[in-house]
């Protein structure tokens, strides 16, 4: 919700957690679930909200002073396009286990990076 003036690099973009009620936030970093409404997925959000059209629009409402700043009313007031359910559930279809195949990657990232601090550590 923060971001350098000259850059805006970072201001408005989402990630996905792969995990739940374990995340750290502060006042420049908020959270944004899925209430399910019309069949929305946290996959949905993440696409969304990453997406050029979405950053232009929400990156034109931040007030600007030493940093760029957006506030969680800004955000909360950003209209979006929610579809009918069933297309909701046609997509949640098609991109659901692509979305799981990449926090697997993810977990198995951080696993094999353990491993190859272990073993490198067990080598010097």
């Amino acid at each position: 919700m923060t971001d350098m003036k000259n850059k805006v690099a970072i201001l408005g973009n989402t990630a996905l957690m792969n995990c739940s009620n374990q995340y750290i936030l502060n006042q420049r970093v908020g959270l944004i679930r899925s209430n399910n409404y019309n069949g929305t997925s946290p996959a949905y959000l993440f696409l969304l909200t990453n997406s050029k059209p979405f950053l232009h629009s929400i990156r034109s409402k931040a007030h600007s002073g030493v940093q760029v700043n957006l506030s969680s009313k800004e955000i909360r007031d950003t209209d979006v396009i929610i579809a009918p359910k069933n297309v909701n559930d046609g997509f949640n279809t098609f991109v659901k286990p692509i979305f799981d195949r990449i926090m697997v990657n993810q977990l198995e990232n951080l696993t094999l990076n353990e491993l190859k601090q272990t073993l490198l550590n067990r080598l010097f």
